[in-house]
């Protein structure tokens, strides 16, 4: 009985062993073809509470007290629209988080060699991983957003120029479209009903983003029919006088 469980033994063991030699394999091959890897974290449990708190509390519904918060808003930036970066590096891997800026990245930044950085650590002096999405990371360069991508598809997957914003009416409220300070374009409001007006919204405000989404005439257009059904944004960011605000303008469900 032990002398034939021996081989047993040892051809499952060298089976065990082709298996994962063919997966070393694949790994390589898909490493050689792609040069990367994607990989999604976990949302932290903590994010429900932190975006929460940075909400009014106590503020009754319609008032505009505590509606406007300066210099906190976390806002999709178009990365389409950002130039690549000439600097030379080299992007090997990203780790995405719930948002782009809970990840980090595997750059090669000069002679350090492949180095995991997480956002917000410096590449170089004056150089700074800003942001990590799917297929590419923003770094920000002595101020100055450039992207770096992942593959050679992600860069020939970068979209043309969008679309310019036309003047549009959405519900009652005219608007102009108007260049962002961030970059992009948003909606200029050209009049404010009274309803408006008591959210705390002003002739002049420039709407950037609507419950977190840029604008682009698609979203317009399908904004304006959900509109026109009832619909009620839970939140817009502004720019006023040069100043980035956001208005919650209702209750998170």
């Amino acid at each position: 009985m032990a002398g034939r469980a021996v081989p047993a033994i040892v051809l499952a063991l060298e089976l065990a062993l082709v298996a994962l030699a063919g997966a070393l394999a694949a790994s390589l091959v898909w490493t050689l073809v792609y040069g990367s890897y994607t990989t999604v974290l976990p949302s932290p449990s903590d994010n429900t509470a932190m975006r929460g708190a940075g909400r009014a509390e106590g503020v009754a519904p319609g008032s505009a007290a505590g509606l406007f918060r300066a210099g906190a808003v976390s806002v999709r930036q178009n990365v389409e629209i950002l130039p690549e970066t000439r600097l030379g590096f080299s992007l090997f891997g990203v780790r995405t988080g719930a948002t782009p800026q809970d990840g980090s990245a595997i750059i090669e930044a000069g002679a350090g060699g492949q180095r995991s950085y997480g956002v917000g650590t410096d590449l170089q002096d004056g150089v700074r991983l800003e942001a990590v999405h799917d297929d590419r990371v923003v770094i920000s360069r002595n101020g100055s957003r450039e992207v770096l991508y992942l593959t050679e598809r992600a860069r020939a997957r970068r979209t043309a120029p969008a679309e310019p914003l036309q003047p549009v009416a959405l519900a009652g409220v005219q608007l102009a479209p108007h260049p962002l300070q961030s970059g992009g374009e948003g909606l200029r409001i050209e009049t404010v009903p009274p309803a408006l007006a008591a959210l705390g919204l002003q002739s002049g405000d420039i709407i950037a983003t609507v419950d977190g989404e840029t604008l682009t005439p698609e979203r317009v257009s399908a904004l304006s029919a959900r509109l026109a059904d009832g619909f009620l944004p839970a939140s817009l960011s502004l720019e006023r006088a040069g100043e980035r605000l956001s208005l919650q303008t209702r209750s998170a469900p």
